[in-house]
């Protein structure tokens, strides 16, 4: 009994593939097409909100996002080659269960593309890199070029958390400090985020208030360059 109720199942699967492979086909080409108009929504949102907002930049989800449903695709159009009208729909039944497999893969696929929109396209970008600071060769002498590499190498080592400058006004201490930064700013192996930030002058500053303008002036200068 249990074996011809098996055999009943295999025979009721056999004819409901032969039925509903022309339907299942259509399916997936309509599952196709629908989640091609969607990957070009979001890019061409993506894009849009790219140029029009400063500092915007697609999420690297969407790149890869878009490489996952470029290989889905690329499998379910194989599929549906494989499984034209020109075969003998005796044939063309077996490749039901691979069709109806791309069409779920492609209806998930096209629910994780609705979301990412609703989450958000693009971020801010990170910047990484002020601006070089202009600066004329006059101004270096010996002494100032030998202590900027006495500096740099103490930086690159890790020897120096923190740099203090003093000399008379007019010294160079400017000068000295746009020289250090052009030249970290173009050590990008060994910084990674380089910006010029001026120090805030308070009076009678406190240790609160000054690290609180100080971070300002940091956040300032991240944002302008």
């Amino acid at each position: 009994m249990a074996r011809i109720l098996g055999l009943v199942r295999k025979i009721y699967e056999f004819g409901k593939w032969f039925v509903e492979v022309d339907a299942r086909h259509c399916e997936l080409k309509n599952n196709l097409e629908e989640l091609k108009s969607k990957v070009d929504d979001m890019d061409k949102q993506a894009t849009k909100e790219e140029a029009e907002k400063q500092g915007k930049k697609r999420k690297k989800v969407i790149n890869a996002y878009f490489k996952q449903v470029k290989r889905h695709k690329e499998s379910a159009e194989r599929v549906l080659g494989r499984s034209q009208e020109g075969q003998w729909k005796v044939e063309r039944m077996w490749w039901v269960p691979h069709i109806e497999r791309h069409r779920r893969e492609g209806e998930e696929l096209f629910r994780k593309g609705r979301e990412l929109v609703e989450e958000g396209l693009t971020n801010n970008e990170v910047r990484t890199r002020g601006e070089k600071l202009l600066v004329g060769d006059q101004y270096v002498g010996d002494n100032t070029r030998g202590l900027l590499e006495s500096t740099l190498q103490a930086m690159k080592t890790g020897d120096a958390q923190c740099i203090g400058i003093y000399g008379s006004v007019g010294s160079g201490k400017t000068n000295f400090m746009k020289y250090l930064y052009n030249e970290i700013y173009d050590d990008k192996e060994g910084f990674k985020a380089v910006f010029w930030a001026t120090a805030p002058e308070i009076r009678q500053p406190d240790h609160t208030n000054y690290n609180k303008a100080l971070q300002k002036r940091v956040a300032d200068g991240m944002l302008t360059g």
